[in-house]
């Protein structure tokens, strides 16, 4: 069963595989699918609770976690940190999605 996601992460991780794109040598698509290695980047899970959590799936790139709930909004938490997690905008998040792997 695929579930459907939110247009606002669907937005998200778009702009975070176009931003990991500008890596020249993650935009050669030549892996199973004609996928590139930026396509393979962010992780994306539902959750029971119908929040969607984004990161990514390698764990070297970035360390924070960002959580969708469709009443709530997003927030962001790190991943190996005991910090609670933080309230965030869809602004800020695209806007780090439009600059994660780029500066």
């Amino acid at each position: 069963m695929t579930v459907a996601l939110p247009e606002q992460v669907k937005t998200f991780v778009a702009a975070l595989v176009q931003n990991a794109k500008q890596v020249e040598e993650w935009a050669i698509c030549d892996m199973e699918g004609g996928k590139c290695f930026a396509d393979t980047i962010p992780y994306v899970k539902a959750l029971e609770d119908g929040s969607v959590q984004v990161c990514d799936n390698y764990e070297k790139f970035f360390d924070t976690i960002y959580t969708y709930h469709p009443t709530q909004g997003w927030s962001i938490r790190w991943m190996y940190a005991d910090r609670a997690p933080k309230s965030y905008s869809y602004e800020m998040a695209m806007a780090d999605a439009n600059i994660m792997f780029t500066g």
